[in-house]
C-alpha cells in the first residue's frame, strides 16, 4: 500500500480556522487519491517534530502540507511550522497544498529561511499556493514549480454554487473578530451597522482569544456566542436566511460553502490578495462605514477559480 503523510495544520492550536482548512483538503484529497490504494498518516506542523516524523515523511509516496498562513520570510524567530535545519538535513519532497505567504513584509527572505524551504521542498511536483503573492515570495527564492491555485477551501465554490447564494440580505447575521488585529473604533461600527441591519447577530468564535477581544467592546446589545467548536457553527450555517460578515477569512469561506452569502472583512494580506485573484467578497476593515451600503444592495457571488492550475494539481496524483 502506498503511504501518504499530511502535515496537519489543526493539531497543536486553538483556531478552528486550521480545523475547516484541513476539512477541505482532507475532502480533496479523498476524491483525487479515491483511485490508489493507501494508508494516511498525519502529523502537526504547529508542534515539534523528530525522528519518528523523519522516517514517516521519508517512506511517504507523497508528503502534503496542507493550507494556512505557514510560509514567512524569516522562520528564525517565529515559527509557524516547527521546521528548522535539523528539517532541512532530514526531510525532502514535501507538496504544498493551498499554502499561503505571512503578512506583507518589505524584506527579502533571508539566507537561512530560504536554504529550509529549497531543501525540504519537492523539487519535481507542483506547489499549489493560495495566491499569486505566495507564488512571487517563492518564486524569488528560485521555487518555480508553483501553481496559484487558490485555497482548497474554495474549490467547492463553482459557478452553479455561487449562483445558487441568496443576493439579498438575510434576517440574521453571524459575525467573527481577529484579536491579534484589534481596532476597536472600527470593530465597534461594524457591531453597530449589523445591529441596525439585521434581527439577530451571532459571533463566531474561531479562537478562544477573539471572546475576550469582543468584551473589550463593551457592546450594549444582545450578540448570540457561537463556541470555537466548528460542528455548532455548522449547525448556525444551516439556517436559512442568515449572512456572514466577519474579519474571520475561513469562517467566511466556510458560510460561503454553505450557500451564505457572505463578505470578508479584511484586516491582513490573506483575504486581499485572494480577492484580488478570485474576487472572494471583501471590504478592508478601514471603509467599514460604506458596510450599509453593501448590506442592503443586490449583490451576485460571482467567485473566479483558477480551474486549470487546480486541475493540473490534481493530476499529478490521479493514477
Amino acid at each position: 500500500m502506498e503511504h501518504i503523510l499530511l502535515f496537519d495544520t489543526s493539531i497543536g492550536t486553538d483556531n478552528v480556522g486550521d480545523e475547516i482548512i484541513m476539512n477541505y483538503c482532507s475532502q480533496q484529497l479523498f476524491a483525487i487519491l479515491k483511485n490508489r490504494t493507501y494508508y494516511l498518516d498525519r502529523i502537526p506542523t504547529h508542534l515539534e517534530i523528530g525522528k519518528s516524523a523523519y522516517k514517516l515523511c521519508n517512506n511517504a509516496k507523497y508528503s502534503l502540507v496542507c493550507g494556512t498562513n505557514i510560509l514567512k520570510t524569516s522562520i528564525l524567530w517565529k515559527k509557524g511550522w516547527k521546521i528548522g535545519l535539523r528539517e532541512a538535513v532530514n526531510i525532502k519532497n514535501i507538496c504544498l497544498m493551498g499554502a499561503g505567504w505571512g503578512n506583507y513584509n518589505k524584506f527579502n527572505t533571508d539566507p537561512y529561511t530560504k536554504f529550509v524551504y529549497r531543501s525540504i521542498l519537492s523539487k519535481k511536483l507542483l506547489h499549489s499556493v493560495r495566491d499569486g503573492y505566495t507564488e512571487l515570495k517563492l518564486k524569488a527564492i528560485g521555487i518555480n514549480n508553483v501553481l496559484n491555485t487558490a485555497c482548497p477551501t474554495m474549490w467547492n465554490l463553482t459557478k452553479e454554487h455561487c449562483n445558487s447564494i441568496p443576493k439579498i440580505k438575510g434576517s440574521s447575521v453571524i459575525t467573527a473578530l481577529t484579536y491579534y488585529k484589534p481596532d476597536i473604533n472600527n470593530d465597534r461600527l461594524m457591531f453597530d451597522i449589523l445591529h441596525d441591519n439585521y434581527k439577530t447577530i451571532y459571533l463566531w468564535i474561531q479562537q478562544a482569544e477573539d471572546f475576550d477581544y469582543f468584551k473589550k467592546l463593551n457592546i450594549p446589545y444582545n450578540v448570540n456566542i457561537i463556541r470555537p467548536i466548528l460542528s455548532e457553527y455548522d449547525n448556525i450555517l444551516f439556517q436559512k436566511d442568515i449572512d456572514f460578515i466577519g474579519s474571520r477569512l475561513h469562517g467566511g469561506i466556510r458560510a460561503l460553502n454553505h450557500g451564505c452569502r457572505s463578505l470578508i472583512i479584511g484586516v491582513d494580506n490573506r483575504a486581499k490578495e485572494i480577492n484580488r485573484d478570485t474576487n472572494l467578497p471583501y471590504i478592508d476593515r478601514n471603509d467599514i462605514k460604506n458596510l450599509d451600503r453593501w448590506i442592503n444592495d443586490s449583490v451576485e457571488t460571482d467567485i473566479y477559480l483558477p480551474k486549470k492550475e487546480i486541475e493540473e494539481w490534481k493530476k499529478q496524483f490521479v493514477l
